[in-house]
């Protein structure tokens, strides 16, 4: 299992366990943290859940 797959179940298991629920602010950063990886393999894993509907991404706001 690559590290894409990993992040994927990881973030997939946390949605349907209800550990991240409706408007929680998923960070990479902290994910990338926990899952000890890099950006990458995170990013591509929220682009695939994106496409699924699971998550939806918000622009950042402008400062």
């Amino acid at each position: 299992m690559n590290n894409q797959e990993k992040a994927y179940l990881f973030i997939k298991d946390q949605i349907n366990t209800g550990h991240f629920k409706p408007g929680h602010l998923l960070s990479e950063n902290q994910t990338r943290i926990k899952l000890n990886m890099s950006r990458t393999p995170i990013r591509e894993a929220i682009k695939q859940l994106e496409n699924e509907g699971l998550l939806v991404r918000q622009g950042q706001k402008n400062r």
